[in-house]
């Protein structure tokens, strides 16, 4: 995105620090690019099969902020509210605008992570969607399910146990963010923000 001129992105949920971190020393390849790269993600969170505090953590420690944009606490994705406090968050677009704004004056590497709610309207609680996590997460370990092909199991066996709802709030999350993403784009381009 960086190299074709793209300033703001827009995705579901970044990738993060994955459960038993410690043992596989496995970590999305998205959390390091975002240190190093220039552009905004506008997303819902990490995905919540993630270790989620070790995923703010590890942000936090290479430098990327994390603002929710109207929320004080990190989505979960399919959930509006993890339980997990962000340091920064903007009440409204204009001031994610003068947020990015002053970051880029400074010449500071890295990006930053928007995060917004899944609509209301399509969201799950966070507890039902932790209880379908941690046994999607049990069946793949009595299958001996790993490496590559256990992000792509669980996220189908969480649709499966959900009856589909989960699949509905990824769908709504994708267009909300896309939507305010774009809003961003104008925004910072109007104010020519990057220059």
């Amino acid at each position: 995105a960086q190299r074709a001129g793209i300033k703001v992105f827009a995705t579901g949920g970044i990738g993060g620090v994955h459960r038993g971190w410690q043992g596989s020393l496995d970590i999305s390849a998205d959390l390091r690019e975002l240190a190093c790269r220039s552009v905004t993600v506008v997303c819902s969170g990490a995905k919540a099969l993630l270790d989620l505090p070790s995923t703010l953590e590890y942000l936090e420690t290479m430098g990327i902020p994390v603002i929710g944009l109207a929320t004080e606490t990190l989505p979960a994705f399919f959930s509006i509210d993890s339980g997990l406090a962000l340091r920064q968050s903007a009440s409204d677009i204009e001031e994610v605008v003068e947020i990015i704004t002053h970051r880029r004056s400074l010449k500071l590497n890295g990006g930053e992570v928007i995060a917004v709610p899944p609509p209301s309207s399509f969201a799950l609680p966070w507890n039902q969607i932790k209880e379908w996590v941690n046994k999607a997460i049990s069946e793949a370990r009595a299958a001996d399910i790993r490496n590559q092909f256990l992000t792509p199991f669980l996220l189908d066996r969480i649709a499966e146990l959900s009856e589909g709802r989960t699949i509905l709030v990824n769908i709504a999350l994708i267009q909300n963010n896309a939507k305010v993403a774009g809003q961003l784009a104008v925004l910072l381009n109007q104010g020519r923000s990057y220059e």
